[in-house]
């Protein structure tokens, strides 16, 4: 007798359509949770810029619109008042006294061409996120705010207050 080891062609079509489904589940959710991993990533970042933005000015009286001014090590991407790390693009504001990050900015800070802000007000001491477009962004901002802070919608924009 003869028994042939091996798998036949259905077998194998069965077991590629299997793990192609599974691929088709598992691959947004996981692009979901890198970007919402940057996110948070950002917000850290515009965190630790707006808290050397304050030290600076509690030691020289007045805001600096440099990064070179600031005792920020974690980008080496600086000009002036920008700085590029990844996609973000990390900015001082002087109008509106603040700091912020733009995701996907093509031509530098420009409320136009950007997918999502994140950024600190020093008038209100708080962090906002402003979601442009799309409604995974608009999730991506309300899962930013956590369940410990008290966060609201105005206008569009998610304010995230510590």
């Amino acid at each position: 007798m003869n028994i042939k080891q091996g798998f036949t062609l259905i077998e194998l079509l069965v077991v590629v359509l299997i793990i192609g489904v599974l691929a088709a589940i598992v691959l947004p959710q996981y692009q979901k949770m890198v970007l919402r991993s940057r996110a948070a990533e950002a917000l850290i970042n515009v965190k630790a810029i707006a808290r050397a933005q304050q030290a600076y000015v509690l030691t020289a009286g007045n805001m600096t619109f440099k990064f070179e001014d600031l005792d920020v090590t974690m980008m080496n991407n600086c000009t002036g008042a920008t700085c590029k790390a990844g996609r973000w693009l990390y900015y001082l504001d002087s109008a509106a006294s603040g700091v912020g990050a733009y995701f996907d900015a093509a031509d530098g800070p420009s409320y136009d061409n950007t997918k999502l802000t994140i950024g600190a007000d020093f008038q209100t001491d708080g962090f906002y996120c402003l979601p442009r477009g799309n409604p995974e962004w608009t999730s991506l901002c309300k899962s930013l705010a956590g369940p410990n802070s008290s966060s609201g919608v105005k206008n569009g924009v998610f304010a995230i207050l510590w």
